[in-house]
């Protein structure tokens, strides 16, 4: 950013190159990834990230009966809380469904549509903080499709970054000595819309932002102790005074906070409920290493590099390296920090401040403390932080060549080497994705098994023991599927979070999760088992003979003592030759 240019001039050039960019987009990446035999992105998290699309358009329409409890883990409520809502990027899935697109129509716009907003927003902050055009659409570009973001392609949420662009620019805006409180308005506004669009991303952008403010004190005032303090006593007399910085900014900050303090605190509400929580022992594994800023095993070129490196748990959510333009371009920013201007050095040290406090070395982090903090320490991949920090390293690197484009004519050449590069990057990327129709194909026809066994209130489907952890989570994204399509609860369930009871791999799975269900309501003063009227139907259980013997006989290890009883199976009918036949539970107070 530069300070002698706070305010860009627009001109026709801006949507020109926008649109350059974009274009570059669709044919490096969007085209060749939602066309072909394989055509939709990422894995089993993308058909979660659709169900709760769909679940949320369909509350819409008025055809579920209730947003905060979906029909999966059934009985369990609330379980919408247990991931991310999109209520806020719903819009670009719901439109499309309503105008005659399938689920994985409408998919693919949602999914188009957060990466060209993230990439607009990055274009429209970068041009704001003073680039020209084509090195802020080439930085925007940069930004909205790292190899970082690319990585995490199976979490495709994690693709709607609108929020973080914007409030770097307004912090680092108000950050300045003179910074005015509409700023800092502007900065709550950009945090607290980031956060409902994604809360992984809104924390580590706000975190970011005060690791920027705090550095931006420290070049203003060194060890001026008295500076440091009337700076910081201003902020809350700032937000005093925001007021006057127009009814609109005042308008869309205050729906902004109060949407996302209402979603944080169902979230919370819902954590105190379950008695969520993520331990250091959890998050330890995905806090990143020295050698995860050199990991990108999708990168063809790079991968021989990225395989040699010492292996590490949780692996997929450690491809941070960042591609070979920008890592050069931040590099030679760092080597000449001395004669940085004052915001570039500043980015550049919020970068490495950021990326030290996250680092783990022999186990030990910083970012332990940091766990301490509210919200904080429900955030599992400590790693996606930097999805946040490419934006400051795509700003810096940038600015580096936009000066070396004012020294010397080179500086051009170079500009359309890393252009050229970086969208060679994406078009090489190795990217994760499946076979749409096979999908849609397999769910149809459980779907239709479920709808012939007539109206339950709840029904097991598609599981038992899977192959692998894996195939047992796409076996229960399948039931979800069904299940929702046909107009059905279901004990099946995957998410961020689990209930009591959820997560075993065994034939009895759901039996063990009833069991729980009933004591943890029965502490909670929730509705009891024995208060329910519902049957569990097996539907393509056929790795598992459900006969009341056999249940007892061979899963009595994972069965909770209480329900070793014959009364409590007494009146079980099951067919050992259709693993579709009905299966009555009655489970005991």
């Amino acid at each position: 950013m530069s300070a002698s240019n706070p305010r860009a001039t627009w001109t026709v050039v801006d949507p020109a190159v926008a649109t350059l960019f974009l274009s570059a987009a669709a044919a490096a990446f969007f085209v060749p990834l939602l066309t072909g035999p394989t055509d939709m992105p990422g894995d089993i998290d993308t058909l979660f990230n659709m169900y709760i699309l769909e679940h949320v358009t369909r509350w819409l329409e008025g055809n579920v009966p209730s947003l905060a409890s979906p029909g999966f883990y059934w009985p369990y409520p609330l379980t919408f809380a247990f991931s991310d809502t999109h209520l806020l990027s719903v819009p670009f899935y719901a439109l499309p469904r309503w105008f005659g697109l399938t689920p994985e129509g409408a998919f693919k716009v949602w999914f188009v549509a957060g990466y060209s907003l993230t990439f607009l927003a990055a274009f429209i902050a970068l041009r704001l903080m003073g680039l020209l055009s084509f090195l802020a659409g080439l930085g925007a570009f940069a930004f909205a499709f790292s190899l970082p973001s690319l990585a995490q392609i199976m979490h495709a949420q994690l693709g709607w970054a609108i929020g973080v662009p914007f409030a770097f620019l307004f912090m680092s805006r108000y950050a300045r000595p003179q910074g005015q409180p509409a700023n800092l308005l502007a900065f709550i506004a950009a945090i607290s819309v980031q956060i409902i669009l994604n809360v992984y991303l809104g924390l580590y952008a706000l975190l970011l932002c005060a690791i920027m403010f705090i550095c931006a004190l420290a070049f203003a005032y060194g060890r001026d102790y008295r500076g440091w303090a009337k700076r910081l006593f201003a902020v809350p007399l700032d937000l005093r005074r925001s007021g006057g910085a127009g009814v609109g900014l005042v308008a869309l900050t205050s729906v902004a906070v109060l949407a996302c303090i209402a979603l944080l605190s169902f979230h919370a509400y819902v954590a105190f409920v379950y008695g969520f929580g993520r331990g250091w022992g959890e998050i330890a594994p995905m806090v990143p290493r020295w050698q995860s800023y050199l990991m990108m095993d999708a990168l063809p070129y790079w991968a021989p590099l990225s395989g040699s490196l010492p292996d590490l748990p949780a692996r997929h959510e450690h491809q941070l390296f960042v591609g070979v333009p920008l890592a050069a371009l931040f590099l030679a920013s760092l080597a000449a920090l001395k004669r940085e201007q004052g915001e570039t050095k500043i980015l550049i040290v919020t970068t490495l401040a950021a990326s030290l406090l996250f680092l783990s070395v022999a186990g030990f982090s910083i970012y332990y403390l940091v766990t301490f903090l509210p919200g904080f320490g429900a955030l599992r991949a400590a790693t996606r932080f930097e999805l946040v920090a490419v934006f400051p390293i795509c700003a810096v690197g940038m600015l580096t060549l936009q000066r070396m484009c004012r020294r010397s004519r080179s500086g051009y050449a170079v500009v359309l080497i890393a252009a050229i590069w970086t969208i060679a990057d994406v078009a090489l990327f190795e990217r994760v994705e499946y076979d749409s129709s096979a999908e849609r194909a397999r769910i149809e026809a459980l779907a239709s098994r479920i709808e012939a066994l007539g109206p339950v209130a709840g029904a097991v489907l598609a599981d038992g023991k899977g192959d692998s952890a894996d195939g047992r989570t796409y076996r229960q994204m399948l039931a979800m599927w069904a299940a929702l399509d046909a107009g059905m609860p279901t004990l099946n369930g995957y998410s961020g979070n689990y209930p009591p009871g959820g997560g075993n791999d065994n034939c009895s799975w759901f039996i063990h999760q009833l069991a729980r269900y009933d004591e943890w309501a029965r502490d909670r003063g929730r509705t009891r088992l024995a208060d329910l009227n519902y049957d569990v139907i097996p539907v393509d259980l056929r790795p598992c003979d459900l006969t009341a013997k056999s249940v007892l006989d061979r899963d009595a290890a994972h069965l909770p003592a209480s329900l070793l009883d014959d009364d409590v199976i007494a009146n079980s009918r099951a067919n050992p030759q259709d693993s579709a036949g009905r299966l009555l539970t009655g489970l005991p107070e």
